[in-house]
């Protein structure tokens, strides 16, 4: 029988074991489809310490860095990442904030808003402190096939202290670059 491949997409005329060895490979399957997870590289730091309390944005020394194999390429960044945050509770503000950078070129931050209802909680006393954990993704289209490198930042307010990774406390960023 004739292979027909008919109007709507469909062949007939195939049977199991019908083609001949070597006509399939992995040159005429559709490999890089869009969505399809090319790579996946990771950066994780346990003992990294910084502390900022500056009111600037401050390197957390968490980075990773990809090689797209396309231009077209997204690069989706995941972040998991240990902080502890101390505050003085004589101010009326406890904000902190992380942020996702490629190179140099800040792409997503976020403010931990829980910060503001715990100190106010524990307004009387003379400092609150607290650990927790911040996951936050961004889907990046970086446009290279360069090397890529992205790291994160901290921010707390003056006056308070946020310290950035820890001793036994694995934080992670995790790049993932999807066909585009």
């Amino acid at each position: 029988m004739a292979i027909v491949i008919n109007g709507s997409g469909t062949i007939s005329g195939l049977a199991v074991g019908g083609l001949p060895d070597g006509t399939v490979d992995d040159g005429t399957l559709a490999v890089n489809s869009r969505g399809t997870v090319l790579q996946v590289v990771e950066g994780s730091s346990v003992s990294d310490v910084t502390t900022t309390n500056t009111g600037a944005w401050t390197d957390s020394g968490l980075t990773a860095t990809i090689t797209p194999t396309s231009a077209s390429s997204k690069i989706l960044v995941i972040q998991h990442q240990f902080y502890i945050a101390r505050f003085n509770t004589g101010g009326t503000e406890w904000e902190g904030s992380f942020r996702i950078l490629r190179g140099s070129t800040a792409l997503y931050a976020t403010v931990t808003n829980a910060f503001s209802a715990i100190a106010a909680v524990q307004s009387s006393k003379a400092r609150v402190q607290m650990g927790n954990t911040i996951a936050q993704s961004y889907l990046d289209s970086p446009s290279t096939t360069s090397s890529t490198t992205y790291k994160t930042q901290g921010y707390m307010q003056t006056g308070n202290v946020f310290v950035i990774n820890r001793t036994n406390a694995r934080s992670t960023l995790t790049l993932m670059e999807i066909a585009g």
